[in-house]
């Protein structure tokens, strides 16, 4: 007997619903462990991170060691909140850009990531990455800095441009450029 389309489609609403209430039991736990005291001791030695302020915020938004990963992605996803919703070409663009540093649908990092892009990050993230920023970038050259601005730069673009810009034109829009600019003067800027 085989299912007729309202069954089907409602199989897939539950399904969905299913999927979606449990990534977020997942964050939530995630979200606990990343405030227990081991963690910030784990995530203060595997990152190097000294500043307790920092290792609090990252705390605040799930990261932990092992997810520490994906503050790098944080730029990449509020670009595509820019204009108050992920498009769904934005969300495939952003998991494409975390492939190469390793979040993949197994890691911990991806469940964070995921879920940054079903609900929009704190206003507050912003804050922890340049934070986290000044952190990582302390010990780089001027040239490796700016390799690194222009590889952030050149992906926001591509995640702004992903969703076709404004109307469809392919174009990055005004909250897009903004956002892009606000980020790249924290990178220029972060001593």
């Amino acid at each position: 007997m085989s299912k007729t389309a309202p069954d089907t489609f409602r199989f897939g609403v539950l399904q969905d619903r299913y999927l979606g209430e449990l990534k977020e039991q997942l964050f939530q736990r995630l979200k606990r462990e990343a405030e227990t005291d081991e963690s910030h001791q784990a995530l203060m030695h595997e990152a190097g991170i000294t500043d307790p302020v920092l290792i609090s915020e990252l705390s605040d938004l799930g990261i932990t060691a092992e997810s520490l990963v994906v503050m790098r992605m944080l730029p990449l996803v509020l670009v595509a909140w820019a204009e108050k919703a992920v498009d769904p070409s934005e969300h495939a663009a952003v998991l494409n850009a975390a492939k190469p540093l390793g979040i993949t649908e197994s890691s911990v990092a991806y469940v964070l990531l995921e879920h940054w892009l079903r609900q929009r990050p704190p206003a507050e993230s912003f804050d922890a990455w340049q934070r986290y920023v000044r952190e990582l970038t302390q010990g780089m050259s001027a040239f490796t800095r700016g390799k690194f601005i222009d590889l952030l730069r050149t992906q926001m673009t591509s995640i702004a441009k992903a969703s076709g810009g404004h109307l469809g034109f392919g174009k990055v829009s005004r909250q897009e450029r903004l956002l892009i600019e606000r980020f790249i003067t924290a990178l220029e800027t972060a001593e």
